[in-house]
Parts: C-alpha cells; sequence; structure tokens
C-alpha cells in the first residue's frame, strides 16, 4: 500500500505542474488572437459622422460628412474598407462625393468602396440631402457604418437634426411703419 502511494505521488505532481504551465502559457502573448495580432486587426476608429444644421424645416437642404481616420497608436493599413449608410426616408439624396474610392447610392442606401487606408490617412464622404417630410419636433437620426471583410461594421454616433416649424412673416406685417 505505501508503495503505491510513493508512485503515485511524483506522477500528480507532474499533472498538477503540466496544468499550471499550460494556464500560463494561454495567458501569455504568444497566443495571438486576430484582435492582438497586428496584420489581422480590426478598424478600431469608428467613423464620424456629423450635419450640418441642428434645426432644419422642409424644402431645406443638409449636409452629412463622415470622416474614416486611420490614426491609431501603432497603425496599420487598413485593408478593403466599405462604408455604408441608409439616409432616413424623410430626407432625399441630393448629391454624393468622396475623398477615395468609388461611391453610388440605391434608394436610401449609400455605399462607397473606400478601399485601403494606409497609417495616418483618412477619406472624407460627403452626402449633401433635402428635407422632403418630417413633422415639427421628429428627430432625423442617421449612422454610418465601415465594414471589413470578416470583422462587424463598426458604427458612428448617430448624426442628428430636428424638423422644425417654418418661420414665415405675417403678410400683415409686411407695410408695417409702426406706432
Amino acid at each position: 500500500m505505501e508503495q503505491r502511494r510513493n508512485r503515485w505521488s511524483p506522477l500528480a505532481f507532474m499533472g498538477v505542474g503540466l496544468v499550471v504551465v499550460a494556464l500560463l502559457s494561454l495567458a501569455s502573448s504568444t497566443w495571438a488572437t486576430p484582435a492582438q495580432d497586428a496584420k489581422h486587426s480590426t478598424v478600431t476608429v469608428p467613423p464620424i459622422k456629423t450635419v450640418d444644421k441642428a434645426v432644419v424645416v422642409a424644402g431645406e437642404e443638409a449636409v452629412f460628412e463622415v470622416l474614416l481616420t486611420n490614426n491609431p497608436p501603432n497603425a496599420w493599413t487598413w485593408s478593403d474598407v466599405v462604408m455604408t449608410d441608409t439616409i432616413d426616408s424623410r430626407l432625399g439624396i441630393r448629391g454624393l462625393t468622396t475623398t477615395q474610392g468609388s461611391i453610388g447610392a440605391d434608394g436610401q442606401d449609400v455605399t462607397v468602396n473606400v478601399g485601403d487606408i494606409l497609417p495616418g490617412g483618412e477619406a472624407t464622404i460627403t452626402i449633401y440631402v433635402v428635407v422632403e417630410g418630417g413633422d415639427p419636433g421628429d428627430v432625423i437620426e442617421n449612422r454610418a457604418y465601415a465594414i471589413r471583410p470578416g470583422y462587424d461594421p463598426l458604427g458612428s454616433t448617430p448624426a442628428r437634426m430636428t424638423v422644425g416649424i417654418p418661420v414665415y412673416i405675417p403678410l400683415v406685417l409686411k407695410d408695417y411703419s409702426g406706432p
């Protein structure tokens, strides 16, 4: 019985040691995940989307701008970047421009095949719209998404504008001369 216990003690000690070594090696950086490997890193800076007006009325034009910037520390080239944006149905698209890649719209869906963005590089997409509908007080909210093959889309913070009440000068005041 004593001999049997002596035989198992070194084996148990070695087994526990192997488990500890395995756990420590899993926590080391030698087991790089795609997010840790610079060659396979995701887009880490979300698109920045802005609108030039906070309040709009029917018939008024507004301009959305989407900025994709590759400036994180230790930046790497972002490959095959695509920006997508679905414009609210209360807005009509009047024009599109991009500083890099090709741009197009299918109904309310805007797609920009940006391509590669080098470290320190950026691309700016401009979307010109006109307000075609909405009731006063409606908030029109819009996001843009940067997409790379094999990764989840990265969304911008929403650009918001509120539909306001048109301001008309009453006709009675047109020839008002004062008291």
